[in-house]
């Protein structure tokens, strides 16, 4: 059997010594996930898009596959298990659980593995996936050959036809290597500047060496500390506060401009990780993250299907339009222009998400004798005039 997977191509959140990835330079640099979450701009965009796809609601049909869903692990809750299941995913390209199953083979529970504790192999006869596996309790033995039905295996891009996927931290290799070396920089360009407050100067006519100096000093600092008005000085002293123009905040902002490299890298609008981008628009924004949102839930529904046997569709309402104000917008869209009438409107209001209308408000305005419709009105063109349309829309 050939080993897909080696030890230059793991990524493990809980394992730093690997050696990830090799540059072009043939030296020997890695990147561990560990290292990785150290860069703020890579633990955002990491957090974000798993944060969000464990609050995504995917849904089957089959009673059990919806339960192994929504309780996959009796060591976690849902959502702390799947997120760690996609920042896997994000970090390394691949994710890993196995499928604890019953003697009947029904799936009970599923078990987060880390990539250094699974080992993918194919068949010599290339007809399928096997996996080796080690687990943390010392009771539990190393399994071998475990076929990939017993396997849940989420995959990004791939470079051997899906059967492993491939780290976007490989594409931010160098982008974070040159950071950290720019971070240092500005450390030291901090550590070592030179920033007094002020000039005092001694008109003795005299040198002072370098005890008299320290001595003067200190001896000013203490006589004029926590001094609210003007400072009293004598003839034989001179004192000049300094404004100093310092280049130190440009080199800090050098050190951001890996942000955009690793928006580009995992397709986040930088404005979603707290950077304002020069043409910002909201709509816009959005948009490009819901696409970014169905480009890493695809894999996940379409793994769901093919290991568990079942439809999985995924909801992404919680993510998108969290309180249902945009099909909210757009549903006013659409009774306006006539395409829906008021009463569908309320029905689909009242299946979404939206906090605006619920089936209690309906409830309590029936009770209380009120109309839930507005009157029937005709639709006007543009001139004014009705354009023969009756009733309500």
């Amino acid at each position: 059997m050939k080993n897909l997977v080696d030890a230059s191509q793991t990524v493990s959140l809980s394992d730093p010594a690997l050696i990830n990835f090799f540059n072009p330079g043939k030296t020997w640099s890695y990147v561990s996930a560990d290292k990785a979450l150290e860069h703020s701009d890579l633990y955002a965009v990491i957090s974000l898009i798993s944060s969000d796809l464990a609050r995504a609601d995917f849904n089957s049909a089959k009673k059990s596959v919806q339960g192994l869903i929504n309780n996959p692990s009796p060591l976690t809750n849902r959502a702390a298990f799947w997120q760690a299941m996609y920042a896997q995913l994000l970090l390394d390209g691949n994710s890993y659980a196995y499928i604890w199953r019953n003697i009947n083979g029904t799936p009970l529970y599923l078990e987060y593995l880390r990539p250094s504790q699974v080992q993918v192999k194919l068949l010599d006869d290339g007809s399928g996936l096997v996996y080796d596996l080690t687990f943390d309790e010392p009771s539990v033995a190393m399994k071998t050959n475990v076929p990939a039905s017993d396997m849940i295996h989420f995959r990004l891009m791939s470079k051997n036809g899906g059967k492993t996927g491939v780290s976007p931290l490989y594409s931010l290799t160098v982008e974070l290597s040159l950071q950290d070396s720019s971070n240092s920089l500005a450390r030291d360009a901090l550590s070592s500047a030179i920033n007094p407050t002020g000039i005092l100067k001694l008109n003795k006519g005299s040198l002072l060496n370098a005890g008299q100096k320290a001595a003067t000093r200190q001896s000013f600092v203490d006589a004029n500390k926590g001094a609210s008005g003007p400072l009293v000085l004598d003839d034989l002293e001179d004192y000049v506060p300094l404004e100093i123009k310092t280049d130190v905040s440009k080199l800090l902002d050098s050190t951001d401009w890996t942000g955009d490299q690793i928006s580009k890298v995992y397709h986040v609008p930088k404005d979603m990780t707290g950077t304002e981008s020069e043409h910002s628009n909201i709509e816009q924004v959005i948009q490009q993250y819901n696409t970014t949102i169905g480009r890493y839930s695809e894999p996940v529904v379409s793994e769901l299907e093919n290991k568990l046997h079942s439809d999985v569709s995924v909801d992404v309402k919680q993510i998108i339009d969290i309180d249902g104000s945009r099909l909210e917008k757009r549903v006013r869209g659409l009774r306006l222009d006539g395409i829906i009438s008021s009463e569908l409107a309320q029905e689909i209001l009242l299946r979404s998400n939206s906090d605006v209308l619920t089936q209690q408000d309906i409830d309590a305005a029936l009770s209380a004798g009120k109309p839930i419709i507005p009157p029937a009105t005709e639709k006007t063109s543009k001139g004014g005039e009705p354009d023969g349309g009756t009733g309500s829309y």
